[in-house]
């Protein structure tokens, strides 16, 4: 049974953004509820929102608040969060994920689990972290992801975020996965960039 006000914890599939799968959501509840969605009859209008941002080829869990449920999204933005996460050694894109155009190659041969966990203990903690350039972060008001596909090639600041643990779970070159228990606004892509380049650090 569907309500107009509460929580609601949805499995967001790969290949949309956390925006459009709420999108979606959005069509779905409006349509079984059969209310306006808001622009034609405000007395009857529905808020819906969710708590944080999965990027478009991540799956998990997408809270999802429904009238006077946003205002308990606020407590899923501050929490901590736990990722599983899959790398890949000796190459880098300019998205920080498989999407984007190849901008570094290198041999990983030599890189052993050893030499991953050894990087990984360098990554916990309080750290200074890079946003992707590609994100839906904002700078002047426009999001960075647009700068960047205009041309523009903006140069997001340095941000405080805390990696409560990273381990490696599987390690079989040059994919490898990792379990890692974050702080909220950490970026799982930049954390995937940082280590490979600290891979080069050493190798």
């Amino acid at each position: 049974q569907l309500v107009m006000n509460g929580l609601v914890a949805l499995w967001k599939p790969k290949g949309f953004t956390s925006a459009e799968f709420l999108d979606q959501f959005k069509r779905f509840l409006f349509k079984e509820l059969r209310v306006s969605s808001g622009r034609k009859r405000k007395r009857k209008r529905i808020k819906v929102g969710h708590g944080g941002t999965l990027d478009k080829g991540a799956e998990g869990v997408l809270v999802v608040g429904i009238g006077d449920g946003c205002k308990e999204l606020k407590h899923f933005l501050e929490g901590s969060k736990k990722y599983h996460v899959t790398g890949k050694l000796g190459v880098a894109t300019d998205t920080y994920d498989a999407s984007g155009e190849v901008t570094m190659e290198r041999p990983f041969e030599t890189v052993t689990h050893d030499t991953l966990t050894s990087v990984l203990s360098k990554f916990t903690g309080t750290i200074q972290q890079k946003p992707p350039i590609y994100s839906a972060l904002k700078c002047g008001g426009k999001r960075y992801s647009d700068l960047a596909r205009q041309g523009h090639l903006p140069d997001p600041p340095l941000r405080p975020v805390t990696i409560h643990s990273v381990e490696c779970t599987e390690f079989t070159a040059p994919v490898f996965q990792l379990d890692v228990h974050c702080s909220s606004g950490t970026y799982i892509r930049s954390l995937i960039h940082d280590i490979g380049q600290g891979m080069l650090n050493i190798h």
